[in-house]
């Protein structure tokens, strides 16, 4: 038997065509008892030398879990987020590491678009105020004409952007890796990080977390946003510093801010976020739409059976993080 063990609860959840790809490659999907993983340790009893690849979204699968299957040949990302843990494991561990850039990027941008009207309108607030009592009206910011700043321009980005056009909004952007012709579409200016937290009524952030992104928000940059700006985060918690946002918060430095990501998942109910009054949270739920989870799903089973079948890992649906040395067909 080949098993391919997931451990993270999206993946084929509504889609069995997910699961179809991989059992036509002879490979039987086995999933973990959907508890959420904390620990490299809680990982270990699931694993035997049957196990050629290993699904995974946020949980943290380094180099103790890889080394322990002995039969790993690669590990798919269930989105493009790559954990840093799960890379370097990868790479001590000699395995094959995807990812899906872009597959979930429509469902992550309602969810910023849905975040950044709460937020500013205060939706949620005043739907609680009512239920407890009180006919409290908030007057609030528009997201109509509003300059938005976009920290990072890749694909879940762009689709923000296309979606901010109806809008009429000024669109900045950040990313060191520029699409010229994306942003001509869509109307984006390109500028340096301190423009655009200056200048923008709401920063929206799109990059991946590495070493060089960890904590790229914190008091620093907290103190040129406007004081009626708002932060959105869809992509990783440890971008931004959560002890400086809350400070943050407290001293009036933004308006208000919305996180669906966040530095210990599941959030312990003791966390200093949960006090905040002008911060919305929500369960790392952006890419959580059917057709986010299906697509997704399915390019990732695609990424194992391109990887243990040797085939080229050149353009989509093989997104390549990291190729193992002699990576190739699994039956040879």
């Amino acid at each position: 038997m080949r098993k391919v063990l997931i451990l993270t609860p999206g993946f084929a959840q509504t889609c069995e065509e997910a699961l179809e790809i991989l059992r036509q490659d002879g490979l039987t999907p086995v999933f973990q008892n959907d508890v959420p993983i904390s620990r490299e340790e809680e990982i270990l009893p699931y694993l035997d030398d049957t196990v050629e690849a290993i699904v995974v979204g946020v949980e943290p699968a380094g180099k103790l879990v890889q080394r322990s299957a002995k039969n790993l040949k690669m590990v798919s990302i269930f989105g493009a987020g790559i954990n840093p843990v799960v890379l370097e494991g990868a790479k001590e561990a000699g395995v094959t590491l995807t990812r899906t850039p872009g597959a979930n990027s429509n469902g992550v941008a309602d969810v910023v678009l849905g975040l950044m009207l709460n937020a500013a309108r205060k939706i949620t607030r005043a739907e609680r105020d009512l239920r407890s009592g009180k006919w409290q009206r908030y007057y609030s910011p528009s997201l109509y004409r509003a300059t938005v700043g976009l920290l990072g321009f890749g694909a879940v980005a762009k689709a923000v952007a296309r979606r901010l056009q109806g809008f009429d909004a000024r669109i900045l952007a950040y990313d060191p890796y520029w699409d010229a012709e994306a942003a001509a579409k869509y109307g984006v200016e390109r500028c340096d990080l301190d423009t655009l937290l200056q200048e923008s009524d709401f920063v929206s952030i799109h990059v991946a977390l590495t070493p060089e992104t960890e904590c790229m928000l914190g008091e620093r940059e907290f103190a040129q946003m406007k004081p009626s700006a708002y932060l959105i985060n869809t992509a990783r918690g440890k971008i931004v510093d959560e002890s400086a946002l809350c400070r943050a918060l407290e001293q009036g430095q933004i308006a208000g801010a919305a996180l669906d990501t966040f530095w210990r998942e599941p959030l312990p109910q003791e966390d200093p976020l949960l006090s905040q009054q002008n911060l919305l949270l929500t369960p790392h739920i952006a890419a959580d739409s059917l057709e986010s989870r299906n697509s997704v799903s399915v390019y990732a089973a695609k990424n194992i059976v391109n990887v243990l079948n040797g085939t080229s890992m050149e353009g989509k649906p093989a997104w390549l993080v990291y190729r193992a040395p002699g990576c190739g067909n699994s039956r040879q």
